[in-house]
Protein backbone atom coordinates (compact mmCIF):
# COMPACT_ATOMS: atom_id res chain seq x y z
CA UNK A 1 0.00 0.00 0.00
CA UNK A 2 1.16 3.55 -0.78
CA UNK A 3 0.34 6.77 1.01
CA UNK A 4 1.39 10.09 -0.45
CA UNK A 5 1.77 13.42 1.32
CA UNK A 6 2.58 16.83 -0.14
CA UNK A 7 4.48 19.03 2.30
CA UNK A 8 5.52 22.66 1.74
CA UNK A 9 8.34 24.46 3.53
CA UNK A 10 7.16 28.05 3.94
CA UNK A 11 8.57 31.17 5.58
CA UNK A 12 10.23 34.51 4.95
CA UNK A 13 13.27 34.84 2.71
CA UNK A 14 16.48 33.63 4.35
CA UNK A 15 14.61 31.74 7.09
CA UNK A 16 16.37 28.40 6.44
CA UNK A 17 13.87 26.60 4.20
CA UNK A 18 16.46 25.57 1.60
CA UNK A 19 18.97 24.57 4.29
CA UNK A 20 16.33 22.37 5.90
CA UNK A 21 15.51 20.85 2.50
CA UNK A 22 19.20 20.07 1.96
CA UNK A 23 19.29 18.25 5.31
CA UNK A 24 16.16 16.26 4.40
CA UNK A 25 17.93 15.24 1.18
CA UNK A 26 20.91 14.04 3.22
CA UNK A 27 23.11 16.84 1.90
CA UNK A 28 25.47 19.09 3.82
CA UNK A 29 23.90 21.97 5.78
CA UNK A 30 24.87 25.33 4.31
CA UNK A 31 24.72 28.47 6.42
CA UNK A 32 24.62 30.61 3.28
CA UNK A 33 22.64 29.60 0.21
CA UNK A 34 21.15 31.09 -2.93
CA UNK A 35 17.59 32.40 -2.80
CA UNK A 36 15.07 29.90 -4.16
CA UNK A 37 13.48 31.02 -7.42
CA UNK A 38 9.89 29.77 -7.54
CA UNK A 39 9.75 26.29 -5.99
CA UNK A 40 12.30 23.51 -5.45
CA UNK A 41 11.03 19.92 -5.26
CA UNK A 42 12.26 16.72 -3.63
CA UNK A 43 10.59 13.35 -3.17
CA UNK A 44 11.45 10.88 -0.44
CA UNK A 45 10.02 7.42 0.28
CA UNK A 46 9.85 5.65 3.61
CA UNK A 47 8.68 2.07 4.16
CA UNK A 48 7.06 1.33 7.52
CA UNK A 49 4.92 -1.68 8.44
CA UNK A 50 4.23 -2.68 4.82
CA UNK A 51 3.18 0.85 3.87
CA UNK A 52 5.20 2.92 1.40
CA UNK A 53 4.99 6.57 2.47
CA UNK A 54 5.89 9.03 -0.26
CA UNK A 55 6.66 12.58 0.82
CA UNK A 56 6.66 15.23 -1.88
CA UNK A 57 8.51 18.18 -0.39
CA UNK A 58 8.24 21.69 -1.82
CA UNK A 59 10.80 24.34 -0.87
CA UNK A 60 9.02 27.61 -1.60
CA UNK A 61 10.52 31.03 -2.19
CA UNK A 62 10.00 33.55 0.58
CA UNK A 63 10.17 36.36 -1.96
CA UNK A 64 7.00 38.44 -2.36
CA UNK A 65 7.29 38.07 -6.15
CA UNK A 66 6.34 34.38 -5.91
CA UNK A 67 3.37 34.79 -3.53
CA UNK A 68 0.82 33.83 -6.22
CA UNK A 69 2.69 30.56 -6.92
CA UNK A 70 2.79 29.83 -3.19
CA UNK A 71 -0.94 30.48 -2.76
CA UNK A 72 -1.79 28.11 -5.63
CA UNK A 73 0.50 25.43 -4.22
CA UNK A 74 -0.98 25.66 -0.72
CA UNK A 75 -4.42 24.65 -1.99
CA UNK A 76 -2.92 21.27 -2.96
CA UNK A 77 -0.74 20.68 0.13
CA UNK A 78 -1.43 18.21 2.94
CA UNK A 79 0.91 19.85 5.49
CA UNK A 80 3.29 22.78 5.92
CA UNK A 81 6.50 23.23 7.83
CA UNK A 82 6.80 26.87 8.88
CA UNK A 83 10.40 28.08 8.94
CA UNK A 84 11.59 31.27 10.58
CA UNK A 85 14.82 32.86 11.71
CA UNK A 86 14.60 33.06 15.51
CA UNK A 87 17.13 35.92 15.52
CA UNK A 88 14.71 38.09 13.51
CA UNK A 89 11.55 39.62 14.91
CA UNK A 90 9.58 39.67 11.67
CA UNK A 91 7.42 37.02 10.13
CA UNK A 92 6.11 38.84 7.06
CA UNK A 93 5.25 35.92 4.80
CA UNK A 94 3.98 33.59 7.50
CA UNK A 95 1.71 36.27 8.92
CA UNK A 96 0.19 36.94 5.51
CA UNK A 97 -0.92 33.39 4.76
Amino acid sequence: MKKQFKVALIGDSRSGKSSLMRCLKGEEFLYESQETIGIDFYQRSLDLKNINYIFKLYDTSGCETYRLILNRLLSQIDAVIICFDASQHKYQLVGGI
